[in-house]
């Protein structure tokens, strides 16, 4: 479990008030603290994924292209980088998209279609019909 509190802080450098995440992480009773969170929200580019590629990721997909949510600075509304075919790890446009943690997490390395099935997906109304074009795109050529 962990708890994020956001605490603004004067910042002498820029002569402004800033707001930085404080986030703990309770482990079996114990307070870990991270003590600033923002780090934590970065998209790190563990797939080798080409500047170029991302450069176009980016701006194809301004939302989650499963659920539709804008990206936002918490965790669960935060980008993550998903391959649509997670067998395939091909770094190609077609299989490089851009969404939600939340639904990064859920998908995990299920297929696509079967994760259409999970109850995540019914109970957010994330199917074939309603995701971007890209999913739509992947879907039928398969």
């Amino acid at each position: 479990m962990s708890k994020v509190l956001y605490r603004r802080l004067f910042c002498q450098k820029d002569k402004k008030y800033q707001t930085f995440f404080i986030m703990y992480f309770v482990v079996r009773d114990r307070v870990l603290k991270c003590s600033n969170a923002n780090n934590l929200f970065s998209m790190a580019n563990n797939w080798n994924i080409p500047d170029q590629l991302q450069e176009d990721v980016r701006k194809r997909d301004k939302s989650c292209v499963y659920c539709g949510v804008k990206f936002k600075d918490n965790y669960r509304e935060s980008r993550s980088w998903e391959h649509i075919n997670n067998k395939a790890k091909d770094i190609e446009r077609w299989n490089i998209v851009l969404c939600c943690r939340s639904c990064n997490s859920s998908k995990g390395t299920k297929r696509l279609l079967d994760w259409f099935k999970s109850s995540y997906c019914l109970e957010k109304n994330i199917n074939k019909k309603t995701v971007a074009n890209i999913i739509k795109q992947y879907i039928k050529q398969k």
